[in-house]
């Protein structure tokens, strides 16, 4: 299983109770619970990836080498530390931030990527579904 690749949204649960949980104001919130964001992950070798969120706000450009701390910004601009650590087909994502402990799985199979988000302080789960875009 290969986990590079372009990944298109499709679906969301739970979303806006995750965004209002780590304090997410409602317009934005809003915003961001009806966005349809195109992800790219890129393998960079030597353990590292880049994953490049694309959204009608704002493109995220994280890039990371697995199991190393780096600092990165959540949609709203307030600082993170994470680490990034892979399990298999996953890609799982340790937050730590003002709004408190964030952990995000990427799951990858042929067809997509399920990504759970999951806000440890206060127990909310969302989960978003993208389907793995194919060259013609």
């Amino acid at each position: 299983m290969t986990i590079p690749g372009v990944y298109r949204h499709e679906s969301s649960e739970n979303l806006d109770a995750f965004f209002s949980a780590v304090g997410v104001p409602w317009v934005p919130r809003k915003i961001m619970c009806n966005s349809h964001p195109c992800v790219e992950v890129t393998d960079e070798g030597d353990d590292s990836f880049r994953i490049k969120t694309v959204t009608m706000l704002k493109t995220l450009d994280m890039k990371f080498k697995l199991g190393e701390k780096f600092e990165d910004s959540l949609m709203s601009g307030d600082k993170t530390e994470n680490v990034i650590r892979r399990e298999g087909d996953s890609l799982i994502q340790e937050q730590d931030s003002v709004k408190g402990k964030i952990v995000i799985t990427r799951a990858f199979t042929e067809a997509g990527m399920d990504m759970t988000l999951e806000h440890k302080d206060s127990g909310v789960k969302a989960t978003r579904h993208f389907r793995r875009q194919t060259t013609a």
